[in-house]
């Protein structure tokens, strides 16, 4: 496992963030849902911790069912993360 890394999310999105997930390129498997059961409202910023390596896969899931994805973000180099309309790169 990787250390623990500390990542924080800015929500800019209007709708409510119901799912956080964060994991290394390397896994398979999106993990555990990092928000637990505490949406992120727009305007909210959360700090979250991940065990993922610095080269890690974001999905978000909003609260109505819709979800988006970001993949191979450093979060080493970039701790902050901000939600917004169009922020993930196809």
């Amino acid at each position: 496992f990787a250390a623990a890394r500390r990542v924080t999310l800015v929500h800019a999105h209007r709708r409510a963030v119901r799912e956080v997930y964060l994991s290394s390129v390397r896994e398979t498997d999106w993990g555990e849902n990092l928000l637990g059961t505490q949406a992120l409202a727009e305007g909210e910023r959360r700090e979250l911790a991940t065990e993922s390596s610095c080269e890690a896969d974001l999905r978000v899931v909003f609260d109505n069912g819709n979800a988006e994805e970001a993949r191979g973000r450093n979060i080493c180099e970039r701790e902050e993360i901000t939600l917004r309309p169009g922020w993930v790169v196809e």
